[in-house]
């Protein structure tokens, strides 16, 4: 019986090496394939999802970094809401024209003269809620650039050791958070004791008007001097202004046009900051 065992284990031990053999050589056949064409598929198509997606980042990055340098307002101007603080200073301390840049409205601050002796000038404006107030002024003349004075957190502002009977002329920039919320006209006022005054008060042809879409209505305006002994000199004609273009629009010699239906204001404001509206409904 102990001889066929050792019979039966030859039999087995070649038959296994044998079929070790095939194993091997199926190896090598599917070992190239695979990689040849996992190398040209994975390789190109990487490359050519990455290119574009880095494409527009710096498309679009210098555009962002030309609007904040800007540092316009919404109006595309530096005094226009929306404007930089920095901006708006360098427009009005820079600009050669009596009435300041572009950008300046009457509505929201309607800056005027409060009161004036021989040696000061007093102003006064209407609040913003949360703002500061950043005064600028001079002597009027084109030769006599704007100039910062003071930031102020009131309403008000006195200017001292000025010049008897000579002529002022300010701005104020309403500013928040770093931006300017609105920018006043200029006002032009001459302090006491010389043979110039300013206006008292304006007074207009309406108080109110009613017209319909497309229709006009011209606006007379009339001015009233402090004192008849004392001329007034004309730095600029009474200006209009809209506070809802969408309903009514003015132009500068108050020619007012009917927009879409609703209600609106004109003023109507001489260079010292007096001023008189209109009512106007559009039906």
């Amino acid at each position: 019986s102990a001889t066929p065992e050792a019979s039966a284990t030859p039999v087995v031990t070649p038959s296994l090496e044998v079929s070790a053999t095939p194993e091997a050589s199926a190896t090598p056949v599917v070992t190239p394939s695979l990689e040849a064409s996992a190398t040209p598929s994975v390789v190109p198509t990487s490359e050519v999802i990455v290119t574009p997606a880095v494409t527009p980042t710096p498309t679009n990055t210098p555009t962002d970094s030309k609007d904040n340098k800007e540092g316009l307002g919404k109006d595309d101007s530096p005094l226009g809401e929306g404007a930089l603080e920095e901006v708006a200073d360098e427009a009005i301390t820079s600009s050669d024209s009596d009435e300041g840049p572009a950008g300046a409205v009457f509505g929201k601050l309607q800056a005027k003269m409060k009161k004036n002796t021989k040696t000061s000038i007093s102003l006064k404006w209407k609040k913003i809620s949360g703002a500061k107030y950043i005064v600028y002024g001079n002597k009027c003349g084109k030769n006599n650039r704007f100039k910062k004075i003071k930031t102020v957190t009131s309403t008000s502002f006195t200017q001292k050791k000025l010049k008897k009977g000579t002529y002022y002329k300010y701005m104020i920039v309403a500013v928040k958070d770093g931006k300017v919320v609105s920018t006043s006209k200029t006002i032009h006022i001459a302090t006491k004791g010389g043979k110039v005054g300013n206006n008292k008060k304006v007074t207009l042809n309406k108080t109110k008007k009613t017209l319909k879409v497309n229709k006009t209505f011209k606006i007379k305006a009339k001015t009233k001097p402090v004192s008849k002994k004392l001329k007034v000199k004309m730095h600029r004609a009474v200006a209009f202004e809209s506070s809802n273009e969408n309903v009514a629009a003015v132009t500068g010699n108050g020619t007012v046009k009917a927009v879409g239906k609703g209600t609106a204001y004109i003023y109507a404001y001489t260079q010292d900051g007096a001023m008189a509206k209109i009512k106007i409904t559009v039906k």
